[in-house]
Parts: structure tokens; sequence; C-alpha cells
């Protein structure tokens, strides 16, 4: 039996038939999106979840839910301009942006929608769209529709990459996006997660699919902190609970050989007396034992504590990490590629990312090596002076 699925999926894949996925967006939960509380208010009940854009200035905002991202860019207030509820998702406004990542030229993206209101003599604009990244091949939608009359709008990638589909002239309400396979396979190279917005949660997942979770403890919880600028981007940092262990789980056929986290305390100062760092990483502890492994940068968001931590000779899907003595906040960077995971044989931490700066030796100040013997002033490697220690 086996043998003959075999060859039937082998069969279909010869002559190219194309599977689809289907995004369904009816019955959508408030834990579907991810949102930042500055631009939007949201109010759940009653089987409804309405969104009202609350920020102006004519800035693009964004919602995601479920891999796809829904931009717009208002000049006022918009009451109600989102509601998922147990029929569809209702877009209201015209200007709207949905983007949809990561799609193979040629496959084609079918978006099931109706007008938001009946045809009347002050509603008779044509709805349509328009792309970027795509041609529209059939539009079944017109101006004499009814509401609630759900129609396909079919459009064919014209480039590997992300599609933008706008909305011209109308509100419309979406049941379903139906997109071939190819879509949503992230691309093989770098992600930061930084916090989604909205409020305190024990876990969420990012817009490309990351889902990072507080495993330890249910009552911990990850809050959004003030943003960093990694590389001349800003990123919203997570703040993280003492102790808590973090379970970081990549998309689905991802892997990576290496974790880095960005930290900064939730302190004035630091406290000699109970040092702070990464205590555990996919499930080699650490005992702050080396140099770079103690968090020295306290609520310094322009520079932060930076440890890469190498999976030697494996690959990770789902990654722990905990910390140790003092809240922080922190950002974690991964490079992804495609893959099948594999444990590692240890986890190294990579020395060279955790020191800002290399201090030099005064020529008399004396100087020692870790077990406490006198070096001379051209000795190379970690050295200890006036009873703290350095890289020479």
């Amino acid at each position: 039996m086996k043998k003959i699925f075999t060859l039937i999926a082998a069969t279909l894949m010869a002559v190219g038939v194309q599977a689809q996925q289907t995004i369904d967006l009816t019955g959508l939960q408030e834990t579907d999106f991810t949102f930042t509380n500055g631009e939007y208010t949201c109010t759940p009940g009653e089987g409804i979840v309405s969104f009202d854009y609350v920020k102006g200035g004519g800035v693009y905002c964004k919602l995601q839910v479920k891999g796809l991202t829904f931009n717009y860019k208002n000049s006022g207030t918009k009451t109600g301009f989102f509601v998922a509820s147990a029929d569809y998702f209702t877009v209201a406004g015209k200007g709207v942006q949905l983007t949809i990542p990561n799609v193979t030229k040629g496959h084609k993206i079918t978006l099931n929608v109706a007008k938001k209101d009946t045809p009347d003599d002050n509603n008779k604009r044509m709805p349509g769209f328009t792309a970027t990244g795509a041609q529209i091949e059939s539009d079944a939608m017109t101006e004499a529709m009814d509401k609630e009359v759900f129609v396909d709008v079919v459009f064919a990638a014209s480039n590997d990459g992300d599609v933008v589909i706008t909305n011209g002239s109308n509100a419309y309400l979406i049941k379903s996006i139906k997109i071939e396979d190819g879509t949503f396979v992230l691309k093989d190279g770098d992600y930061f997660i930084q916090h989604p917005g909205g409020d305190a949660v024990n876990s969420f997942t990012d817009g490309a699919g990351f889902k990072l979770q507080i495993t330890s403890d249910t009552e911990k919880t990850y809050s959004k902190g003030s943003q960093a600028t990694i590389g001349g981007i800003k990123y919203y940092t997570i703040k993280c609970s003492n102790g808590a262990e973090n379970t970081l789980t990549l998309p689905e056929g991802k892997v990576t050989s290496a974790i880095t986290l960005y930290s900064t305390l939730n302190a004035d100062a630091i406290d000699s007396e109970k040092p702070a760092f990464w205590q555990e990483v996919a499930g080699t502890a650490f005992k702050n034992e080396l140099e770079g492994e103690e968090l020295t940068s306290c609520k310094n968001y322009a520079n932060m504590d930076v440890r890469t931590y190498n999976f030697k000779n494996g690959k990770l899907n789902k990654i722990t990490f905990k910390n140790k003595n003092v809240q922080c906040f922190f950002l974690v960077k991964v490079t992804i590629e495609t893959g099948t995971e594999t444990q590692p044989d240890a986890v190294e931490l990579d020395l060279t990312t955790g020191i800002a700066t290399v201090k030099a030796a005064k020529s008399n100040d004396a100087m020692f090596n870790v077990a406490g013997q006198k070096v001379a002033e051209g000795y190379k490697g970690l050295v200890i002076m006036n009873g703290k220690k350095y890289v020479q």
C-alpha cells in the first residue's frame, strides 16, 4: 500500500499538479493576529474581534494574521477598520494593502471576496484591485454585486517574491485566500525575533512563523520593551522574566546551527553579588565561569550584550534558553536554512561576540593568567589585572 501511495505522489509531481493551501479568514480569534498597541485597539466580544485604527499621520501600519500582512494608511481615526467574525474578515476602507510573502512565479493567488455594502444610490462604486508582483487573471466582482455574494478574484505571480494586492475603491469582505504551493516558505538567511506588540503573554508567534514560549512557568510573561537599533534597523525588545525557560520554535522545515542573544538587564547597575547570564542554551548549562558570560549592559538599548551560541555538529528546529538572576530585555537572531534537525554534540559560546571592547593593559600594571600566574605584557589571551578580566 505504501508503494502505491508513493507511486501516486511521484506521478502527480511528474505531471506538475499544483497543490493549494487555503488561508481561512473565517472564525478568527484575537490570538490569530499580531499588532502594535500604538496603532490599534482591539475589542473582542460576542464572537467578534474589532480592530480600531487610532494612529494618524499618513504612516502605514501593519496588522498580521496567519502569515499575511494587511497595511493601511489613514490620516485620522477609523473605528472598526478590521473586524473578524464567524463568517468573514471585514476590511473597511479604500487603499488596504495585502502582502503575501515569498510567492513562486506563475503560482495563483485566489481571493474569495464580496463587497461590504449592497449597492444603492450612494454605493455604486466598482470594486477593484491592483497588484505588485502579480497580474490579475480573472475578476468576477461587479458594481451591481449584492452584499455577501462571494466571488473569486485570481492573481498570477509574475516574479518570485512578495505579492502586494491593493484594494482600489471599496471596502470588502474576505472568506479565504488560496495559494499554490511554494508560498510561505521562508528564505534561508538571518531573522530577528522581536516582540510583536500587544499585551503581556507567555507565548507568541511572529509574522514570519517563529514561536517563542515560556515553558517552565506559565505565570511568567513576555512584555514589549523599548526599541533597540541593530544594523540601522529598530526592533522591539522582549522583556523576559528572571529564570524563565524559553523555547524558540522555528517554522517547519527550518533549522539553525546557532542563535545570537542580544540582552540588556532590567537594572540600573550590575549586582556583583548576583551576576546575570544566560544559564542554559539548548540543553547545555553555563556556570558563569568563562569570560563573556556575564551580562554587563543595564537598560542600554544602544549597547546590548551580544552572545552567540553555536550548536557543534548539529542543527535544531527547537531551541531552549534560560536566563539567571536578573530580569532582562532581549532579542534573538537566528540564521536559518532548510534541512532536518540533528542533535548537537555540544553548545559552544562564541566569546568574541560577548566582549564589546578590548581593553589594553597599562605597562605598569601586573597581569596574571586565569591560573593566577604572572604574565608578560606581550601575553595573548584572557588576563586578570586589578581584579578584572580582560582580553589581551
